[in-house]
């Protein structure tokens, strides 16, 4: 039996410079080429609806679907991202934002896998994540994660997401996000 040798590794500056196949989706993950699947239409949906919403409710930051960033090893996208409008413009710069949005918002979806989504959470507050929220379709709800990444507060329709970035106080009703997208549950 002959050895068999593990995939080349590839630096952030490898990744970005690869012609990947349209309609393909990749990240980087330390350094290991990842293949993500398409988001369903309600996850496209919510994710508009965070776009409209958190736009409305920071007037001053920016905001972006799909917004890519990368870190010393790896090249990963948050469903929605906010930042302050200095580092988007340098981001938009350079091409790709450096360290993780200040608030990182992730859509479940049949694809998500715990492990990876906590991962993830460490890496973007590793990479001066300020807030990261998990928004459950299927459960209507929100989880909440501080700085620090620990100790979520989970909401629900009926109550109000306050938060505050880049000094303004922001809030959103919880029922906002998922009205005509996600149809309540059938009890």
């Amino acid at each position: 039996m002959g050895a068999q040798s593990l995939p080349k590794l590839l630096t952030v500056d490898e990744f970005l410079a690869l012609d990947t196949p349209p309609g393909r989706c990749f990240e980087l993950h330390e350094g290991e080429l990842v293949e993500l699947t398409v988001p369903n239409i309600i996850h496209r949906d919510l994710q508009i609806r965070l776009l409209d919403l958190l736009r409305e409710a920071l007037p001053n930051a920016s905001v972006l679907t799909e917004y890519s960033f990368k870190t010393p090893e790896s090249v990963r996208s948050a469903d929605v991202g906010v930042t302050n409008r200095e580092r988007h413009a340098t981001a938009r710069t350079e091409g790709i934002l450096s360290g993780a949005p200040d608030l990182v918002v992730e859509v479940l979806s049949p694809s998500s896998k715990v492990p990876v989504l906590k991962k993830l959470r460490r890496v973007c507050f590793q990479q001066g994540c300020k807030e990261f929220w998990v928004v459950d379709p299927d459960e209507r709800t929100v989880e909440v994660y501080g700085e620090g990444g620990k100790f979520p507060r989970e909401l629900k329709c009926g109550e109000e997401l306050a938060f505050s970035l880049f000094g303004e106080q922001a809030v959103i009703a919880v029922e906002k996000i998922f009205d005509g997208i996600v149809p309540p549950a059938q009890l």
